[in-house]
């Protein structure tokens, strides 16, 4: 059942202490909200482990929640790739365990489904962009996973549960894994602004295309849906326009006041990188009126400061 409104509304998330989990919870709370974070292990308002079904069950029924948005998920792709099952275990048996509570304890709740662009895996440029409805052919284990997992959120919503499937494309923020390409680039420049050594940074294929957007519009995107009538099955979330991975690296670049010299690094690159992801999120524009609003060169500004402010580093690079 649709949220006319977010005011005093019992959200339930998972994955609460994540990266979008946090920005989520904090726009939740302040639409007034009753948002309540889940998640394995450090601080939340609930402990939950998604891969135990009781313990699913037991969070779903002590917030009876109007609306559950599942984000719980190993995302890395690395780390998926070392650990296939233990990845398999929280990305799907967990999706399944979050849908099946849901039925039994809170049959009337929105649930959203956090999917991701990976499930188009390497499509042709005549795909793009792509939409909803385009071929989903994954190409690597976290791909597949998230396949899955749409697979059971469609299984639920032929069964009648309110269940929508969000597919977002890369979002970056402060606050991301540092892993992550843009949070890697800005600490290595900030760490070399700092050290005062030639400047060499070392890194993966710069040349994919990806269409990013800031973690804030991602996060507008899912609350609407949690409000939107007469939803459909599955939502691209995506500002419709990709940009290399080297155009985001030559922003921070611009910021640091460096000249580095740019190095591969075979163990930052992945040999199955689709050359362009874009997303077409017409359907997502029309039914919400959602639009993203914050320049990506705004984020990666945010970025690089946020990485200056906790190196104790000046612009200058002193300390």
């Amino acid at each position: 059942m649709r949220l006319s409104t977010l005011a005093q509304a019992r959200v339930m998330v998972t994955g609460g202490r994540g990266f979008v989990g946090r920005y989520l919870l904090s726009e939740l709370h302040s639409e007034g909200a009753q948002g309540s974070s889940c998640a394995r292990a450090g601080p939340a308002d609930f402990a939950v482990d998604v891969t135990r079904f009781p313990s699913v069950l037991d969070a779903v029924s002590t917030v009876a929640p109007d609306a559950i948005i599942h984000l719980a998920g190993i995302t890395y792709l690395p780390e998926v790739d070392r650990d296939p099952v233990a990845a398999a275990q929280v990305n799907v048996l967990g999706t399944l365990n979050v849908l099946e509570a849901a039925a039994r304890a809170a049959p009337t709740a929105r649930v959203l489904v956090v999917s991701s662009c990976t499930v188009f895996g390497d499509p042709s440029p005549a795909d793009l962009p792509l939409r909803e409805d385009s071929p989903r052919r994954p190409t690597h284990a976290y791909g597949h996973q998230k396949l899955t997992a749409e697979l059971l959120a469609e299984r639920a919503q032929s069964r009648g549960q309110d269940v929508i499937i969000a597919r977002p494309f890369n979002h970056i923020g402060v606050g991301q894994d540092r892993r992550i390409s843009v949070q890697h680039f800005a600490r290595e420049l900030v760490r070399l602004m700092a050290s005062g050594e030639e400047p060499v940074l070392r890194v993966g294929n710069l040349a994919p295309r990806r269409d990013f957007l800031d973690v804030r519009d991602v996060v507008s995107a899912y609350l609407r849906l949690l409000q939107v009538e007469n939803a459909d099955s599955a939502y691209n979330v995506a500002s419709g326009s990709a940009r290399s991975v080297q155009s985001l690296l030559e922003v921070l670049i611009q910021r640091s006041g460096l000249a580095p010299r740019i190095e591969l690094d075979p163990a930052r690159s992945r040999g199955n990188d689709p050359e362009e992801l874009r997303g077409d999120s017409h359907r997502l524009r029309m039914q919400t009126g959602w639009e993203p609003r914050i320049a990506i060169n705004t984020t990666l500004n945010e970025i690089f400061a946020n990485a200056l402010a906790e190196a104790g580093v000046s612009i200058r690079g002193s300390r």
